[in-house]
Protein backbone atom coordinates (compact mmCIF):
# COMPACT_ATOMS: atom_id res chain seq x y z
CA UNK A 1 0.00 0.00 0.00
CA UNK A 2 1.34 3.41 -0.89
CA UNK A 3 1.63 6.10 1.76
CA UNK A 4 1.43 9.81 1.24
CA UNK A 5 4.41 12.01 2.06
CA UNK A 6 3.73 13.96 5.29
CA UNK A 7 2.47 17.53 5.10
CA UNK A 8 4.97 20.37 5.34
CA UNK A 9 4.79 21.16 9.05
CA UNK A 10 4.57 17.49 9.96
CA UNK A 11 7.67 16.79 7.87
CA UNK A 12 9.50 19.30 10.05
CA UNK A 13 8.36 17.53 13.25
CA UNK A 14 9.26 14.15 11.78
CA UNK A 15 12.75 15.22 10.73
CA UNK A 16 13.43 16.97 14.03
CA UNK A 17 12.62 13.75 15.90
CA UNK A 18 14.69 11.66 13.47
CA UNK A 19 17.72 13.98 13.49
CA UNK A 20 17.80 14.35 17.28
CA UNK A 21 17.55 10.58 17.76
CA UNK A 22 20.31 10.14 15.16
CA UNK A 23 22.72 11.95 17.50
CA UNK A 24 23.09 8.46 18.97
CA UNK A 25 24.91 7.63 15.75
CA UNK A 26 27.09 10.71 16.21
CA UNK A 27 28.24 9.40 19.61
CA UNK A 28 29.14 6.01 18.17
CA UNK A 29 30.95 7.47 15.16
CA UNK A 30 32.69 10.05 17.31
CA UNK A 31 34.20 7.29 19.44
CA UNK A 32 35.46 5.51 16.32
CA UNK A 33 37.18 8.68 15.11
CA UNK A 34 38.39 9.93 18.49
CA UNK A 35 39.98 6.75 19.78
CA UNK A 36 42.11 6.22 16.66
CA UNK A 37 43.66 9.65 17.19
CA UNK A 38 43.93 9.33 20.97
CA UNK A 39 45.95 6.10 20.86
CA UNK A 40 48.30 7.78 18.36
CA UNK A 41 48.96 10.76 20.70
CA UNK A 42 52.29 10.72 22.52
CA UNK A 43 50.56 12.50 25.44
CA UNK A 44 48.32 9.44 25.87
CA UNK A 45 51.03 6.78 25.48
CA UNK A 46 53.36 8.74 27.80
CA UNK A 47 50.65 8.68 30.48
CA UNK A 48 49.72 5.03 29.86
CA UNK A 49 53.00 3.42 28.82
CA UNK A 50 51.39 -0.01 28.46
CA UNK A 51 49.84 1.29 25.20
CA UNK A 52 53.11 2.45 23.65
CA UNK A 53 53.87 0.27 20.63
CA UNK A 54 51.94 -2.74 21.98
CA UNK A 55 49.52 -3.68 19.21
CA UNK A 56 47.83 -6.37 21.33
CA UNK A 57 47.02 -3.94 24.14
CA UNK A 58 45.90 -1.32 21.62
CA UNK A 59 43.56 -3.84 20.03
CA UNK A 60 42.10 -4.84 23.41
CA UNK A 61 41.73 -1.22 24.49
CA UNK A 62 39.85 -0.23 21.34
CA UNK A 63 37.77 -3.43 21.43
CA UNK A 64 36.72 -2.96 25.08
CA UNK A 65 33.84 -0.68 24.13
CA UNK A 66 32.78 -3.09 21.39
CA UNK A 67 32.46 -6.03 23.78
CA UNK A 68 29.98 -4.32 26.09
CA UNK A 69 28.28 -2.66 23.11
CA UNK A 70 27.46 -6.14 21.87
CA UNK A 71 26.00 -7.04 25.29
CA UNK A 72 24.09 -3.75 25.42
CA UNK A 73 22.67 -4.42 21.99
CA UNK A 74 21.49 -7.90 22.96
CA UNK A 75 19.59 -6.68 26.04
CA UNK A 76 17.91 -3.96 23.98
CA UNK A 77 15.50 -6.57 22.66
CA UNK A 78 13.86 -6.70 26.08
CA UNK A 79 14.46 -3.11 27.17
CA UNK A 80 13.04 -1.50 24.01
CA UNK A 81 9.89 -3.61 24.22
CA UNK A 82 9.48 -2.93 27.94
CA UNK A 83 10.06 0.84 28.20
CA UNK A 84 9.85 1.85 24.54
CA UNK A 85 12.31 2.98 21.90
CA UNK A 86 12.33 6.58 23.13
CA UNK A 87 13.28 5.79 26.73
CA UNK A 88 15.85 3.22 25.62
CA UNK A 89 17.67 5.94 23.66
CA UNK A 90 17.50 8.22 26.70
CA UNK A 91 18.89 5.54 29.04
CA UNK A 92 21.58 4.60 26.53
CA UNK A 93 22.72 8.22 26.28
CA UNK A 94 23.13 8.62 30.02
CA UNK A 95 24.90 5.28 30.43
CA UNK A 96 27.27 6.34 27.65
CA UNK A 97 27.82 9.67 29.44
CA UNK A 98 28.73 7.85 32.66
CA UNK A 99 31.36 5.81 30.84
CA UNK A 100 32.80 8.91 29.18
CA UNK A 101 33.15 10.57 32.60
CA UNK A 102 35.34 7.67 33.73
CA UNK A 103 37.49 8.13 30.62
CA UNK A 104 37.86 11.86 31.29
CA UNK A 105 38.87 11.35 34.94
CA UNK A 106 41.20 8.49 33.94
CA UNK A 107 43.84 8.83 36.64
CA UNK A 108 45.02 5.31 35.78
CA UNK A 109 44.69 2.94 32.84
CA UNK A 110 42.18 0.69 34.60
CA UNK A 111 39.76 3.60 35.04
CA UNK A 112 39.95 4.50 31.35
CA UNK A 113 39.26 0.89 30.39
CA UNK A 114 36.34 0.78 32.87
CA UNK A 115 34.94 3.91 31.21
CA UNK A 116 35.07 2.27 27.81
CA UNK A 117 33.33 -0.82 29.15
CA UNK A 118 30.53 1.21 30.76
CA UNK A 119 30.18 3.45 27.71
CA UNK A 120 29.92 0.37 25.54
CA UNK A 121 26.62 -0.63 27.16
CA UNK A 122 25.18 2.76 26.26
CA UNK A 123 26.61 2.51 22.77
CA UNK A 124 24.94 -0.87 22.26
CA UNK A 125 21.58 0.45 23.46
CA UNK A 126 21.82 3.38 21.04
CA UNK A 127 22.96 1.53 17.92
CA UNK A 128 20.01 -0.82 18.16
CA UNK A 129 17.23 1.47 19.41
CA UNK A 130 17.87 4.48 17.15
CA UNK A 131 17.38 2.66 13.78
CA UNK A 132 14.45 0.84 15.39
CA UNK A 133 12.90 4.17 16.39
CA UNK A 134 13.51 5.62 12.93
CA UNK A 135 11.93 2.66 11.17
CA UNK A 136 8.77 2.89 13.27
CA UNK A 137 8.14 6.63 12.96
CA UNK A 138 8.87 6.83 9.22
CA UNK A 139 6.46 6.62 6.26
CA UNK A 140 7.45 3.87 3.82
CA UNK A 141 8.44 6.32 1.06
CA UNK A 142 11.19 7.93 3.14
CA UNK A 143 11.96 5.19 5.68
CA UNK A 144 15.36 4.45 4.16
CA UNK A 145 16.23 8.13 4.28
CA UNK A 146 15.34 8.49 7.96
CA UNK A 147 17.21 5.36 9.04
CA UNK A 148 20.15 6.51 6.91
CA UNK A 149 20.34 9.65 9.06
CA UNK A 150 21.79 7.37 11.75
CA UNK A 151 24.68 6.39 9.48
CA UNK A 152 25.10 10.00 8.33
CA UNK A 153 25.53 11.08 11.93
CA UNK A 154 28.00 8.24 12.52
CA UNK A 155 30.14 9.57 9.68
CA UNK A 156 29.72 13.16 10.88
CA UNK A 157 30.85 12.09 14.34
CA UNK A 158 33.96 10.49 12.84
CA UNK A 159 34.84 13.70 10.98
CA UNK A 160 34.32 15.92 14.03
CA UNK A 161 36.38 13.60 16.21
CA UNK A 162 39.30 13.43 13.80
CA UNK A 163 39.66 17.19 13.65
CA UNK A 164 39.21 17.64 17.39
CA UNK A 165 41.98 15.06 17.78
CA UNK A 166 44.10 17.05 15.35
CA UNK A 167 43.64 20.25 17.35
CA UNK A 168 43.96 18.55 20.73
CA UNK A 169 47.21 16.83 19.73
CA UNK A 170 48.91 20.23 20.02
CA UNK A 171 47.88 20.59 23.68
CA UNK A 172 50.55 19.74 26.22
CA UNK A 173 49.75 17.24 28.94
CA UNK A 174 46.70 15.09 29.67
CA UNK A 175 44.18 17.61 28.34
CA UNK A 176 45.30 16.57 24.86
CA UNK A 177 43.47 13.21 25.15
CA UNK A 178 40.83 14.34 27.65
CA UNK A 179 39.49 17.09 25.37
CA UNK A 180 37.97 14.71 22.75
CA UNK A 181 36.17 12.84 25.54
CA UNK A 182 34.80 16.07 27.04
CA UNK A 183 33.22 17.01 23.70
CA UNK A 184 31.66 13.55 23.47
CA UNK A 185 30.22 13.91 27.00
CA UNK A 186 28.43 17.13 26.04
CA UNK A 187 26.66 15.42 23.13
CA UNK A 188 25.73 12.35 25.20
CA UNK A 189 24.07 14.43 27.91
CA UNK A 190 22.40 16.62 25.28
CA UNK A 191 20.88 13.64 23.47
CA UNK A 192 19.57 12.09 26.67
CA UNK A 193 17.94 15.35 27.68
CA UNK A 194 16.41 16.01 24.25
CA UNK A 195 14.81 12.55 24.07
CA UNK A 196 12.48 13.46 26.95
CA UNK A 197 10.51 15.74 24.60
CA UNK A 198 10.46 13.51 21.51
CA UNK A 199 7.39 11.40 20.60
CA UNK A 200 7.05 7.69 21.24
CA UNK A 201 7.11 5.20 18.40
CA UNK A 202 3.47 4.95 17.25
CA UNK A 203 3.89 1.23 16.63
CA UNK A 204 5.19 0.66 20.16
CA UNK A 205 2.25 2.65 21.55
CA UNK A 206 -0.14 0.54 19.51
CA UNK A 207 1.55 -2.64 20.69
CA UNK A 208 0.95 -1.52 24.29
CA UNK A 209 -2.73 -0.82 23.63
CA UNK A 210 -2.32 2.97 23.65
CA UNK A 211 -4.14 3.35 20.34
CA UNK A 212 -5.34 6.93 20.80
CA UNK A 213 -1.83 8.14 21.65
CA UNK A 214 -0.53 6.29 18.60
CA UNK A 215 -3.13 7.99 16.42
CA UNK A 216 -2.14 11.41 17.71
CA UNK A 217 1.58 10.76 17.16
CA UNK A 218 0.86 9.64 13.58
CA UNK A 219 -1.29 12.71 13.02
CA UNK A 220 1.47 14.99 14.36
CA UNK A 221 4.07 13.43 12.06
CA UNK A 222 1.88 13.04 8.97
CA UNK A 223 -0.94 15.62 8.90
CA UNK A 224 -0.17 18.61 11.13
CA UNK A 225 -2.01 17.00 14.05
CA UNK A 226 -5.25 16.21 12.15
CA UNK A 227 -6.40 12.85 13.53
CA UNK A 228 -9.22 12.74 10.95
CA UNK A 229 -6.87 12.91 7.97
CA UNK A 230 -7.74 9.95 5.65
CA UNK A 231 -4.10 8.93 5.15
CA UNK A 232 -3.48 8.97 8.89
CA UNK A 233 -6.59 6.87 9.49
CA UNK A 234 -5.50 4.34 6.85
CA UNK A 235 -2.01 3.98 8.29
CA UNK A 236 -3.40 3.78 11.82
CA UNK A 237 -5.79 0.99 10.80
CA UNK A 238 -3.09 -0.89 8.93
CA UNK A 239 -0.77 -0.84 11.94
CA UNK A 240 -3.65 -1.67 14.31
CA UNK A 241 -4.80 -4.66 12.27
CA UNK A 242 -1.29 -6.05 11.84
CA UNK A 243 -0.50 -5.78 15.57
CA UNK A 244 -3.89 -7.25 16.46
CA UNK A 245 -3.07 -10.26 14.29
CA UNK A 246 0.34 -10.57 15.93
CA UNK A 247 -1.22 -10.39 19.40
CA UNK A 248 -3.40 -13.32 18.47
CA UNK A 249 -0.25 -15.29 17.66
CA UNK A 250 1.24 -14.35 21.07
CA UNK A 251 4.73 -15.41 20.02
CA UNK A 252 7.40 -12.95 21.12
CA UNK A 253 10.40 -15.01 22.18
CA UNK A 254 13.82 -15.18 20.58
CA UNK A 255 12.87 -18.69 19.43
CA UNK A 256 10.38 -17.10 17.01
CA UNK A 257 13.34 -15.63 15.10
CA UNK A 258 14.28 -19.12 13.96
CA UNK A 259 10.87 -20.31 12.78
CA UNK A 260 8.85 -20.01 9.60
CA UNK A 261 9.23 -16.96 7.41
CA UNK A 262 10.97 -15.05 10.22
CA UNK A 263 13.96 -17.41 9.99
CA UNK A 264 14.64 -16.22 6.45
CA UNK A 265 14.65 -12.61 7.65
CA UNK A 266 16.90 -13.46 10.61
CA UNK A 267 19.48 -15.07 8.33
CA UNK A 268 19.45 -12.09 5.97
CA UNK A 269 19.59 -9.58 8.84
CA UNK A 270 22.54 -11.37 10.44
CA UNK A 271 24.28 -11.54 7.06
CA UNK A 272 23.82 -7.83 6.32
CA UNK A 273 25.03 -6.62 9.72
CA UNK A 274 27.93 -9.07 9.94
CA UNK A 275 29.06 -8.42 6.38
CA UNK A 276 29.10 -4.69 7.07
CA UNK A 277 32.07 -5.34 9.34
CA UNK A 278 33.77 -7.78 6.97
CA UNK A 279 34.08 -5.05 4.37
CA UNK A 280 36.94 -3.96 6.66
CA UNK A 281 35.62 -0.48 7.37
CA UNK A 282 36.25 -0.45 11.12
CA UNK A 283 39.74 -1.83 10.67
CA UNK A 284 40.46 1.03 8.27
CA UNK A 285 38.83 3.75 10.40
CA UNK A 286 40.17 2.69 13.81
CA UNK A 287 43.73 2.25 12.59
CA UNK A 288 43.77 4.80 9.77
CA UNK A 289 46.73 6.80 11.16
CA UNK A 290 48.87 3.65 11.34
CA UNK A 291 47.77 2.53 7.87
CA UNK A 292 48.60 5.91 6.33
CA UNK A 293 52.01 5.89 8.00
CA UNK A 294 52.64 2.41 6.57
CA UNK A 295 51.58 3.72 3.16
CA UNK A 296 54.32 6.34 3.28
CA UNK A 297 52.94 9.42 5.02
CA UNK A 298 55.47 10.65 7.54
CA UNK A 299 54.61 12.22 10.86
CA UNK A 300 51.59 11.93 13.16
CA UNK A 301 50.11 15.22 11.93
CA UNK A 302 50.16 14.20 8.27
CA UNK A 303 48.59 10.82 9.02
CA UNK A 304 45.87 12.49 11.11
CA UNK A 305 45.13 14.95 8.29
CA UNK A 306 44.80 12.08 5.81
CA UNK A 307 42.60 10.25 8.30
CA UNK A 308 40.42 13.34 8.55
CA UNK A 309 40.06 13.42 4.77
CA UNK A 310 38.97 9.77 4.91
CA UNK A 311 36.31 10.77 7.42
CA UNK A 312 35.14 13.60 5.15
CA UNK A 313 34.82 11.14 2.25
CA UNK A 314 32.78 8.85 4.49
CA UNK A 315 30.46 11.69 5.50
CA UNK A 316 30.13 13.22 2.01
CA UNK A 317 29.29 9.91 0.32
CA UNK A 318 26.55 9.18 2.88
CA UNK A 319 24.64 12.33 1.90
CA UNK A 320 23.55 10.99 -1.56
CA UNK A 321 22.34 7.83 0.17
CA UNK A 322 20.20 9.89 2.54
CA UNK A 323 18.65 11.70 -0.42
CA UNK A 324 18.20 8.83 -2.90
CA UNK A 325 18.34 5.49 -1.06
CA UNK A 326 14.56 5.02 -1.29
CA UNK A 327 14.75 5.60 -5.05
CA UNK A 328 17.84 3.48 -5.69
CA UNK A 329 16.60 0.45 -3.77
CA UNK A 330 18.55 -1.66 -1.27
CA UNK A 331 19.86 -4.45 -3.52
CA UNK A 332 21.55 -2.36 -6.25
CA UNK A 333 23.13 -0.18 -3.58
CA UNK A 334 24.58 -3.13 -1.66
CA UNK A 335 25.81 -4.94 -4.77
CA UNK A 336 27.53 -1.94 -6.35
CA UNK A 337 29.15 -0.96 -3.05
CA UNK A 338 30.55 -4.45 -2.45
CA UNK A 339 32.03 -4.56 -5.97
CA UNK A 340 33.82 -1.21 -5.62
CA UNK A 341 35.08 -2.01 -2.11
CA UNK A 342 36.39 -5.38 -3.26
CA UNK A 343 38.33 -3.83 -6.13
CA UNK A 344 39.79 -1.19 -3.80
CA UNK A 345 40.93 -3.79 -1.25
CA UNK A 346 42.59 -5.97 -3.90
CA UNK A 347 44.44 -2.96 -5.37
CA UNK A 348 45.66 -1.84 -1.93
CA UNK A 349 46.71 -5.38 -1.01
CA UNK A 350 48.52 -5.84 -4.31
CA UNK A 351 50.49 -2.62 -3.88
CA UNK A 352 51.48 -3.44 -0.31
CA UNK A 353 52.55 -6.90 -1.49
CA UNK A 354 54.69 -5.71 -4.41
CA UNK A 355 55.83 -2.21 -3.45
CA UNK A 356 56.71 -2.45 0.25
CA UNK A 357 59.78 -3.49 2.21
CA UNK A 358 60.82 -3.60 5.86
CA UNK A 359 63.52 -1.01 6.62
CA UNK A 360 64.92 -0.72 10.16
CA UNK A 361 61.97 -2.67 11.50
CA UNK A 362 59.32 -0.46 9.83
CA UNK A 363 57.20 -1.11 6.75
CA UNK A 364 58.12 1.32 3.96
CA UNK A 365 56.45 1.86 0.57
CA UNK A 366 59.24 2.22 -1.97
CA UNK A 367 57.37 4.26 -4.59
CA UNK A 368 55.69 7.64 -4.30
CA UNK A 369 53.20 6.60 -6.98
CA UNK A 370 52.35 3.49 -4.97
CA UNK A 371 51.83 5.62 -1.84
CA UNK A 372 49.49 7.98 -3.68
CA UNK A 373 47.56 5.08 -5.24
CA UNK A 374 47.07 3.34 -1.88
CA UNK A 375 45.80 6.54 -0.29
CA UNK A 376 43.48 7.18 -3.25
CA UNK A 377 41.99 3.69 -3.03
CA UNK A 378 41.49 3.99 0.72
CA UNK A 379 39.39 7.06 -0.09
CA UNK A 380 37.54 5.16 -2.86
CA UNK A 381 36.90 2.26 -0.49
CA UNK A 382 35.50 4.64 2.14
CA UNK A 383 33.27 6.41 -0.40
CA UNK A 384 31.86 3.08 -1.60
CA UNK A 385 31.17 1.85 1.92
CA UNK A 386 29.46 5.07 2.97
CA UNK A 387 26.77 5.13 0.29
CA UNK A 388 26.14 1.37 0.33
CA UNK A 389 26.89 -0.93 3.25
CA UNK A 390 27.23 1.95 5.68
CA UNK A 391 23.70 3.12 4.84
CA UNK A 392 21.89 -0.15 4.09
CA UNK A 393 23.60 -2.06 6.87
CA UNK A 394 21.27 -0.38 9.35
CA UNK A 395 18.26 0.16 7.06
CA UNK A 396 17.60 -3.39 5.91
CA UNK A 397 17.57 -5.24 9.27
CA UNK A 398 15.47 -2.50 10.92
CA UNK A 399 12.63 -2.80 8.41
CA UNK A 400 12.14 -6.49 7.66
CA UNK A 401 10.88 -8.02 10.93
CA UNK A 402 7.33 -8.25 12.37
CA UNK A 403 6.50 -5.87 15.21
CA UNK A 404 6.17 -8.70 17.75
CA UNK A 405 9.89 -9.58 17.46
CA UNK A 406 11.38 -6.50 15.79
CA UNK A 407 13.27 -5.23 18.84
CA UNK A 408 14.62 -8.70 19.67
CA UNK A 409 15.57 -9.34 16.05
CA UNK A 410 17.47 -6.08 15.65
CA UNK A 411 19.16 -6.64 19.02
CA UNK A 412 20.46 -9.93 17.62
CA UNK A 413 21.55 -8.56 14.24
CA UNK A 414 23.17 -5.47 15.78
CA UNK A 415 24.83 -7.74 18.34
CA UNK A 416 26.35 -9.68 15.44
CA UNK A 417 27.63 -6.41 14.02
CA UNK A 418 29.35 -5.61 17.31
CA UNK A 419 30.71 -9.14 17.63
CA UNK A 420 32.51 -8.95 14.32
CA UNK A 421 33.57 -5.38 15.03
CA UNK A 422 35.40 -6.82 18.05
CA UNK A 423 37.00 -9.55 15.95
CA UNK A 424 38.14 -7.20 13.20
CA UNK A 425 39.32 -4.46 15.55
CA UNK A 426 41.45 -7.00 17.40
CA UNK A 427 42.86 -8.83 14.38
CA UNK A 428 43.59 -5.73 12.27
CA UNK A 429 46.77 -4.56 14.05
CA UNK A 430 47.89 -8.18 14.50
CA UNK A 431 47.55 -9.03 10.80
CA UNK A 432 49.10 -5.72 9.73
CA UNK A 433 52.09 -6.48 11.97
CA UNK A 434 52.43 -9.98 10.47
CA UNK A 435 51.79 -9.23 6.79
CA UNK A 436 51.72 -6.08 4.71
CA UNK A 437 48.94 -7.26 2.40
CA UNK A 438 46.97 -10.19 3.89
CA UNK A 439 44.38 -8.00 5.62
CA UNK A 440 43.35 -6.29 2.38
CA UNK A 441 43.10 -9.55 0.43
CA UNK A 442 40.93 -10.96 3.23
CA UNK A 443 38.52 -8.04 3.06
CA UNK A 444 38.53 -8.09 -0.74
CA UNK A 445 37.55 -11.77 -0.75
CA UNK A 446 34.73 -11.05 1.71
CA UNK A 447 33.41 -8.32 -0.60
CA UNK A 448 33.28 -10.85 -3.48
CA UNK A 449 31.17 -13.23 -1.39
CA UNK A 450 28.91 -10.36 -0.29
CA UNK A 451 28.31 -9.34 -3.90
CA UNK A 452 27.14 -12.83 -4.82
CA UNK A 453 24.93 -13.21 -1.74
CA UNK A 454 23.11 -9.91 -2.30
CA UNK A 455 21.61 -11.16 -5.56
CA UNK A 456 19.46 -13.54 -3.49
CA UNK A 457 17.88 -11.07 -1.03
CA UNK A 458 14.48 -9.41 -1.71
CA UNK A 459 14.04 -5.70 -2.36
CA UNK A 460 12.24 -3.84 0.45
CA UNK A 461 12.27 -0.21 -0.69
CA UNK A 462 8.84 1.45 -0.78
CA UNK A 463 7.05 -1.22 1.27
CA UNK A 464 5.45 -0.45 4.63
CA UNK A 465 6.70 -2.39 7.65
CA UNK A 466 3.40 -4.26 7.67
CA UNK A 467 3.86 -5.32 4.01
CA UNK A 468 7.07 -7.22 4.80
CA UNK A 469 4.85 -10.25 5.38
CA UNK A 470 4.12 -10.13 1.65
CA UNK A 471 7.77 -9.77 0.73
CA UNK A 472 9.15 -12.56 2.92
CA UNK A 473 6.23 -15.02 3.21
CA UNK A 474 6.97 -18.63 2.31
CA UNK A 475 3.41 -20.01 2.27
CA UNK A 476 1.37 -18.11 -0.36
CA UNK A 477 -2.00 -19.37 0.92
CA UNK A 478 -1.41 -18.31 4.55
CA UNK A 479 0.24 -15.12 3.42
CA UNK A 480 -2.62 -14.17 1.11
CA UNK A 481 -5.28 -14.84 3.75
CA UNK A 482 -3.40 -12.70 6.26
CA UNK A 483 -2.95 -9.94 3.70
CA UNK A 484 -6.67 -9.88 2.85
CA UNK A 485 -7.52 -9.74 6.55
CA UNK A 486 -5.26 -6.70 6.84
CA UNK A 487 -7.20 -4.90 4.12
CA UNK A 488 -4.98 -5.52 1.10
CA UNK A 489 -7.09 -5.76 -2.04
CA UNK A 490 -6.83 -9.10 -3.78
CA UNK A 491 -5.69 -7.61 -7.09
CA UNK A 492 -3.10 -5.51 -5.29
CA UNK A 493 -1.78 -8.57 -3.49
CA UNK A 494 -1.59 -10.51 -6.77
CA UNK A 495 0.43 -7.68 -8.33
CA UNK A 496 2.87 -7.65 -5.39
CA UNK A 497 3.15 -11.43 -5.40
CA UNK A 498 3.87 -11.43 -9.14
CA UNK A 499 6.72 -8.95 -8.65
CA UNK A 500 8.30 -11.22 -6.03
CA UNK A 501 7.71 -14.39 -8.01
CA UNK A 502 5.12 -15.89 -5.67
Amino acid sequence: MDEEVPKKHSQFALYVAAILAAVGGFLSGYDTGAISGVIAMSQFTDRFTVMDGNTYVQGLFVAAILLTAMLGSLITGYVADLIGRKWTILVGSYVYALGIMFEIIGYNFGMVVAGRLIGGFGNGLLTNSVPLYHSEIAPAKIRGRLICLFQLMITFGIVVAYFIDLGASNIQGDMAWRTPFIVQLIFAVGLGTAMYWLPYSPRWLMDKGRTEEALQVLANMRADGDINDPAVRREHKQIHDEILLEHELEIRSYAELFKGTVLKRTIIGLFIQSAQQWTGINGVLYFAPSIFQSAGLSGTTMSLVATGVTGICNFAATIPAVIWIDRWGRKPTLISGAIIQGIAMFVIGGLFQTQSAVVDGSLVIQSTNATNTIIAFIFIFTLAFAYSWGACGFIYPAEIFPMRVRAKATSLTTGANWLFAIVITFITPVIIAASSSALYFLFGGCCVLMTIACFFIPETAGRTLEEMELVFGDDPAIEKRAALELGVKEEEYDDIAAVHGK
